[in-house]
């Protein structure tokens, strides 16, 4: 991907959807997580994150990354539903 592409949803997530949004406003790259309507963290939202930033980094023009949230809320944290009680203690 790079910037200015959009990751889309993986595992568990409709195909459609795109997880980070990522924009370029000249040397800045802008990420934006998409996974109304408060974008919760899951695997899926995680790993678009990491590949679009790492997607960002390896862009010779861009010199700052900023990550915003859609909607109201930037992150609310993990997904209830991502995570059972035996795999968070693992982490």
């Amino acid at each position: 991907m790079r910037v200015g592409q959009n990751v889309t949803a993986a595992q568990g997530e409709t195909p459609e959807q795109d997880l980070v949004q990522s924009s370029r406003e000249g040397a800045l790259a802008v990420l934006r997580l998409s996974r109304p309507p408060v974008n919760t963290l899951t695997d899926a939202l995680r790993l678009a994150l990491f590949k679009a930033i790492e997607d960002a980094d390896n862009d010779s023009g861009v010199r700052a990354i900023v990550v915003a949230g859609e909607g109201a809320s930037f992150c609310t944290g993990y997904a209830p539903d991502a995570l059972s009680l035996t795999e968070l203690r693992r982490r």
